[in-house]
């Protein structure tokens, strides 16, 4: 079920996205006087066509995985000579680049409006505290401990470890110190830290960027009493139940559950002997864990049971709200930064200090997509708006068949006088189709290694 929700989730957000950017294209050309013979959202065999009076077809066809607009082009076949003025291709080149570029745009105005709306709906996140420092790390040499908070990132404020990810991410690799703002949790004091992050790169399948700075973020302490069991898991071959409470692991008191997820960890031992509370009385129990491969090729050792959900601290709990006629400013300055940072990956791309295998393809955004839709409508709003800002600024970048490429064409024809030549556009072709299926595949196999662990 996780896997067709995701599938679906996918979907929607494929199809809202490419159709949306479709529309920009189509009401551009459409104002620019060029018949649109089609406008379908999804590929293949129409499943449902209605035409309106211009006699342009709208359409719903069978693979419901984008969308396309067909206009009127003497490119594309033979033209009435009554119809010649309604040819794309007989536009003037600033109406055809308006055209063209009212696609990008069209997605980063979706990406507005998704934020718009998530800032005035909320955005409720936690606090970003750091819970543990280790030891010899980037987080450590620079003076940070646990319990502090982390107010800001290079002067840009981060309310949620989401801000700090993305901050990281964006500075990934430069050889200047970076300044983090942090205060203890009960103090007012601030102090400006200077982590270096040189050596961070992003090369890895999963990109952990917080691990590698050294900071673990901080979780309320769990009482190591059982909620749930799971069947078939040591848990319940050894006896546990729900309401157990797990006072000792081979001897060792317990303080909480994460300090029995950590012993479990660091045991050498195959079975593990159980010190548990139950209606008052005390017993042993033998336990033999069940160890789990990760993806990332560690193992973990779990006992399949589930500790009881303690609520955040209030004072932990960050909330992002504004007015709708304010929210108009937060919106379009979080889709100006995420674009310039997208531009920003891709040159680190090409430069080396972002790995390919940090690229994700359907699989990847599939999964995200299934993620953010479980989570809520403001968190599925925010990942459309993400992925509307990266088709942008994919679709701008100069290779034939993006948008970009067709701009460089006009940029060519605005110096030259003329139009680029068949020929040349051919050729193009070829070398677009070559390098977006080479990314493609790139982008997929990396989908595979995450999956399996390869």
């Amino acid at each position: 079920m996780s896997i067709l929700f995701s599938i679906i989730a996918f979907i929607v957000a494929l199809t809202i996205l490419i159709s949306f950017h479709e529309f920009g294209h189509f009401w551009v050309a459409r104002k620019m006087g060029v018949k649109v013979l089609r406008f379908s959202v999804g590929f293949g065999k129409p499943l449902w066509i209605w035409r309106d009076k211009y006699q342009t077809e709208f359409a719903f066809s069978r693979i419901p995985l984008g969308g396309y607009v067909k206009m009127l082009d003497e490119a594309e076949g033979e033209v009435p000579e009554d119809q010649l003025q309604y040819a794309f291709n007989r536009k003037s080149l600033w109406q055809r680049i308006a055209i063209v570029c009212a696609g990008p745009v069209f997605n980063i105005i979706f990406a507005i409006l998704a934020f718009w709306l998530v800032f005035s709906i909320g955005v409720k996140s936690i606090a970003p505290v750091i819970g543990n420092v280790k030891p010899d790390s980037p987080a450590q040499q620079a003076g940070l401990v646990a319990h502090q908070e982390i107010l800001a990132i290079d002067n840009h404020p981060t309310y949620s470890w989401r801000d700090i990810q993305l901050e990281l991410l964006r500075h990934a690799g430069r050889s200047k110190p970076l300044a983090v703002t942090v205060k203890k949790r009960d103090e007012r004091i601030q102090q400006t830290k200077q982590i270096d992050i040189s050596s961070l790169r992003i090369n890895s399948q999963q990109p952990l960027l917080l691990q590698r700075v050294g900071i673990t973020p901080y979780i309320p302490s769990i009482p190591a009493v059982i909620a749930h069991t799971e069947a078939n898991y040591p848990a319940v071959q050894a006896g546990l139940k729900p309401g157990d409470k797990i006072i000792a692991v081979d001897g060792k008191p317990l303080k909480d559950w994460n300090a029995l997820r950590q012993l479990l960890q660091n045991s050498k031992d195959d079975k593990n002997i159980f010190r548990v509370e139950r209606d008052g009385q005390q017993f042993d129990l033998t336990l033999t864990p069940k160890v789990v491969q990760e993806k990332d090729g560690s193992s973990v050792k779990i006992i399949g049971a589930i500790s009881e959900r303690v609520d955040w601290p209030a004072d932990m709990i960050r909330v992002q709200r504004y007015k709708p006629w304010i929210a108009w400013w937060p919106a379009i300055k979080r889709t100006t930064d995420l674009s310039f940072m997208t531009l920003q990956f891709i040159g680190k791309m090409v430069t080396g200090q972002v790995s390919l295998r940090a690229l994700s393809g359907p699989i990847g955004i599939a999964q995200g997509a299934g993620i953010t839709a479980s989570l809520g409508f403001t968190t599925y709003l925010e990942f459309l708006a993400l992925i509307s800002i990266s088709l942008a600024v994919l679709n701008i970048l100069p290779i034939p068949l993006l948008d970009g490429g067709h701009l460089l064409y006009y940029l060519v024809e605005g110096i030259t006088g003329r139009p680029v030549s068949d020929k040349t556009k051919m050729r193009g072709i070829i070398v677009g189709l070559l390098f977006i299926v080479m990314l493609t595949c790139i982008a997929f196999l990396n989908d595979l290694s995450r999956l399996f662990g390869f």
